[in-house]
């Protein structure tokens, strides 16, 4: 009997050993970018966190001012579509007389209207500061980031009574604190460099994409320059002067919400946040053929536009292909950087030419094939690979073409 019951003991532990693993790994964490972090408003001295006259101290890494307390971030993960959740370093220590009690240990669980403090508070954990609704909290999977903009930040009751006993206080009722703001967005570490000299294979290396043979029934194709109007969390990525090269142009920025600015652009679908704004850019066309009896073609473009993040990211793309068959259109571009001097071609979009956004349905070859079509991302090749999941929306495209 006993070495019965030793044995379920040890199974129990290896379950939830495993339950923590599995948990772990579909949150799909992230180390956040150098810096990021969250300010939790402290409320006013009289009915704030400082009520019944509780002082309020730091702990390290966090740091206090007379109006809030700063918390650094070390995760950003986005368990599920639509809901962020934040680690936190450091806590707060709150006193009164002789006595006192510590908050740390946060986790922050955030949607676009909603979030949630939870927190280890006098050795228990509680739900310590939460805003149920009037959120405009931003969270983008792509990017794994989550904004933070709450108003009405308030204490749980559960917490404030703790608090209350574990200082001796007559009364603790702290009012709304005010707005919480922060956030946090993933970093990813630069690409590999490519070996050389046979050096061992790089993971993050991917096939450059193989185009279709021209059949000998083709023809040449003709084509106005194609328009890219780029993901909108990728604006963040573009200096005050955006770099184009090779003959591309800038096409400026446009927003998705009218009442940010002009001038709007139809791209709708693409909008994944509560202002979205868009780099557009302009490439020439440099050649391509169709061939009527297969249904298939490649166009090509030149020039390329710069996506610059200071001292995080650098990369460059250009040179777009756009192959399209039968089977459906997708769009290679050249990816060059720091670590890809000499560029390296790459397939990283899909076209969708069967519901696009604008110009009626797909037909090859009409004047206004692939009109305002959505891009989706194809999330586990190329160099996103890992870092965007499939089907993302990915910004829209305008390519017309005649023979």
């Amino acid at each position: 009997m006993y070495k019965t019951k030793v044995r379920f003991r040890i199974l129990a532990v290896i379950l939830a050993v495993l339950t923590l693993l599995v948990v772990a790994t579909s949150a799909q964490a992230a180390a956040p970018t150098a810096g990021d972090s969250v300010e939790i408003p402290l409320g006013s001295k009289s009915k704030g966190l400082r009520a019944g006259g509780v002082k309020l101290r730091a702990i390290s890494p966090a740091r206090l001012s007379s109006k809030s307390l700063t918390l650094t971030i070390s995760d950003v993960s986005m368990p599920k579509p639509g809901n962020g959740q934040l680690i936190l370093r450091g806590g707060l220590r709150l006193s009164r007389g002789k006595r006192k009690v510590e908050i740390k240990g946060f986790l922050v669980s955030v949607t676009a209207s909603s979030v949630k403090f939870t927190a280890k508070l006098g050795g228990t954990r509680f739900t310590v500061f939460s805003a149920k609704k009037g959120g405009a909290n931003t969270l983008d999977s792509g990017t794994t980031s989550i904004r933070l903009l709450t108003t009405k930040l308030s204490v749980g009751a559960p917490a404030a009574k703790a608090i209350k006993k574990s200082l001796a206080l007559k009364s603790y009722k702290p009012k709304t604190l005010g707005t919480l703001t922060g956030g946090s967005t993933a970093y990813y570490p630069p690409l590999k460099k490519d070996p050389i000299g046979g050096g061992p294979a790089d993971q993050q290396l991917w096939d450059e994409p193989t185009l279709p043979t021209r059949p000998g029934t083709a023809v040449d194709a003709t084509s106005p320059a194609l328009q890219w109007w780029a993901r909108d969390s990728w604006v963040n990525y573009v200096g005050q002067a955006p770099t184009v090269y090779g003959g591309a142009t800038s096409l400026g920025v446009v927003y998705n919400d009218p009442s940010q600015g002009s001038p709007a652009h139809a791209c709708p679908s693409v909008s994944m946040q509560a202002v979205s704004n868009i780099y557009g850019f302009s490439f020439p066309f440099t050649g391509g053929w169709w061939d009527a009896a297969s249904n298939t073609g490649v166009l090509t473009y030149g020039g390329g536009a710069r996506f610059y993040y200071p001292g995080r990211f650098d990369v460059s793309f250009g040179y777009a292909e756009l192959v399209i068959t039968p089977g459906g259109t997708t769009m290679n571009m050249r990816v060059i950087d720091a670590d890809y001097p000499d560029g390296r071609r790459a397939y990283l979009f899909n076209v969708n030419t069967s519901a696009p956004l604008a110009g009626g349905p797909f037909t090859p070859g009409s004047p206004a094939a692939l009109l305002e079509n959505r891009l989706t991302s194809v999330g586990s090749t190329g160099p996103f690979g890992g870092m965007y999941s499939t089907n993302l929306d990915w910004g829209c495209i305008n390519a017309q073409f005649g023979v």
